[in-house]
């Protein structure tokens, strides 16, 4: 009788049960819906490596490409304050507010 061996690829390289690509859905927002974050398993097991400029901390709309989230906001009075590493929201700032 033969004896057969089953190789497992290491942790790094096995699928997240958390996410989708490495985005977990985390949550809904008021002004933007839907929202993932960077899957923060993926980054600890090195699967992904976190932005240098947010640490990982950036939402992505779900349900949006950047020109309509953009015009979206707009409407809302909003401007979205981007990561310039992911190009993840960091926040919404009023129109009328000049702060950068």
């Amino acid at each position: 009788m033969r004896t057969r061996r089953i190789l497992h690829p290491p942790p790094a390289t096995q699928p997240c049960r958390y996410c989708i690509d490495g985005y977990t859905p985390t949550g809904t927002h008021h002004l933007i819906g839907p929202y993932y974050l960077a899957c923060p398993t993926c980054i600890t097991n090195g699967v992904r490596d976190a932005c240098p400029s947010c640490a990982g901390l950036a939402l992505f709309p779900a349900e949006s490409s950047l020109r309509s989230f953009s015009h979206h906001c707009a409407d809302q009075g909003y401007r979205p304050v981007l990561c310039q590493g992911c190009y993840g929201l960091l926040g919404l700032i009023p129109i009328g507010d000049q702060t950068p």
